[in-house]
């Protein structure tokens, strides 16, 4: 059944034509007409029965064994990161999560735009690169209503861009994590495009990858308190990886932080964004994410109000909790007083 671009967009997947080619052979004397098809991938050509529409696969790392590097990523490794540039200088990280949405923290996009999104892109400085990066206009921010630009709490936003970004080896989409699943891996992974350290003042030009280790609530919560005060409670729509000198930095904000899928090859889920931290990779003091898996339903509702397929991120997970997940949009009453040593981990700060 033929599906116009369209349709075939909105529900995840992208079209494309084949074209039929015809290669004469010769076998013990025999004349062999051979006709192959050969798929050719374009947005807007689904206007024939010759047309596909294609599903994505998302989450999947574009690792390169040859190439391997401790903490800089290959040219597109991670093909679903993404740069927001404001005033069309670098801003924040984000990340893929449909040809048409990005997902990034509030605090990014609180100030008013113009706003770019841009796909593809490795380093910032170079354009000798395999493939050219892609920039969209932002034609529509959506910040969470409960979001608190001074506790930080509920910093998540999606990105409408104005057209869809061509999928291709360099530019794709990160999985999502079901409503009700946690991180069983020890170790996850970072992006971004920020400070190296606390100590620099300039930001990466070639992405960045840490491996981060995943720190537990309660102990993160413990740590923070230490800085913060007793009376610190971190909210429990934030997780915490980080610590032991690896940790995100200024210009990291809005960046995914991913785990792999448990029996899969190079298949990553997006679990965190980066959210805010104290000074950047001080030993023992994790960095606080979003956690996705409190909003993936808020995410959801966004999608498809807004004509968007939400089977084109994966809804994938590792294991389910067997108790109902607290409501996400609920807001906490904030303790402490100790906003002002937040440190949000965009450019401005």
């Amino acid at each position: 059944m033929l599906l116009c671009a369209f349709e075939c967009l909105q529900f995840g997947g992208y079209c494309s034509y084949r074209r039929f080619k015809f290669l004469q052979a010769k076998y013990v004397g025999i004349s062999i007409t051979l006709k192959l098809a050969v798929l050719h991938t374009f947005w807007y050509r689904c206007a024939s029965d010759t047309d596909v529409c294609c599903k994505v696969r998302c989450g999947k790392r574009r690792l390169d064994t040859q190439l391997f590097t401790k903490d800089k990523a290959n040219f597109a490794e991670f093909p679903w990161m993404l740069a927001i540039l404001y005033r069309n200088d670098y801003h924040c990280g984000a990340s893929l999560i449909h040809p048409q949405v990005a997902l990034t923290a509030a605090h990014c996009v609180q100030n008013p735009g113009p706003y770019k999104v841009r796909a593809g892109e490795w380093d910032r400085y170079s354009r000798g690169e395999p493939l050219d990066h892609e920039d969209r206009a932002a034609e529509k921010i959506i910040i969470h209503p409960a979001y608190n630009a001074n506790s930080l709490k509920n910093d998540i936003a999606l990105i409408i861009v104005d057209e869809p970004f061509p999928l291709q080896d360099n530019i794709g989409v990160v999985c999502l994590p079901h409503q009700n699943s946690y991180i069983i891996q020890q170790e996850c992974l970072v992006t971004g495009w920020g400070k190296t350290s606390h100590h620099t003042l300039w930001r990466s030009n070639i992405l960045k990858k840490t491996i981060l280790p995943v720190v537990s609530h309660g102990f993160c919560q413990m740590l923070l308190q230490f800085y913060l005060g007793s009376t610190f409670t971190l909210d429990s729509t934030f997780i915490c990886a980080g610590g032991q000198n690896k940790d995100t930095c200024q210009g990291d904000g809005g960046s995914p932080l991913m785990c792999e899928v448990a029996r899969t090859e190079n298949v990553y889920v997006q679990f965190g964004i980066v959210s805010w931290g104290l000074k950047c990779g001080t030993t023992d003091v994790p960095g606080v994410y979003v956690s996705v898996v409190q909003f993936v339903h808020w995410i959801d509702r966004q999608m498809a109000l807004h004509g968007f397929h939400s089977s084109v991120y994966g809804k994938m997970g590792f294991e389910k909790r067997t108790y109902q997940r607290r409501n996400p949009n609920r807001v906490l009453s904030f303790e402490g007083g100790h906003t002002s040593v937040y440190k949000v981990r965009d450019t401005q700060h």
